[in-house]
């Protein structure tokens, strides 16, 4: 990775031992993790600490990870921003409509721990905007 500077993540779950675990092996990595556990927690995280990828999981009560990247994608600000979503469910229907919100990735848990460090990591190295 380029820079001294390590990346930041912001973990968005609200399954509060996933988001421990995703931390855990993501700061393993040598990244900066940050958790949160809730679309509301995830959009004043994210102006605070300008993390360079968040990981959003979809289910979660009251603002899910839906609403949260739409929210998301409608801010100048984070328009950017890469967001994968973050989920249990591996349904190809959910991926597109990721996709046409606006997501960079989709990720399924449980997670393959060299797997999600490798994509983590392809998606902070790549393109942005």
């Amino acid at each position: 990775m380029a820079g001294s500077e390590s990346h930041r993540v912001l973990v968005v779950d609200d399954d509060r031992d996933s988001a421990e675990l995703t931390a855990l092996v993501l700061g393993g990595a040598g990244l900066q993790v940050a958790k949160v556990h809730s679309g509301q927690e995830a959009l004043e995280a994210i102006h605070a600490l300008s993390p360079h990828l968040v990981l959003l999981d979809i289910n979660m009560d009251a603002m899910d990870g839906w609403e949260t990247l739409t929210l998301l994608r409608a801010d100048e600000s984070t328009r950017d921003l890469p967001v994968a979503m973050f989920s249990v469910r591996f349904d190809l229907r959910e991926k597109l409509q990721g996709i046409q919100l606006g997501a960079t990735d989709y990720i399924t848990k449980p997670f393959v721990n060299d797997d999600l460090i490798r994509r983590v990591h392809r998606l902070l190295e790549g393109p942005r905007g």
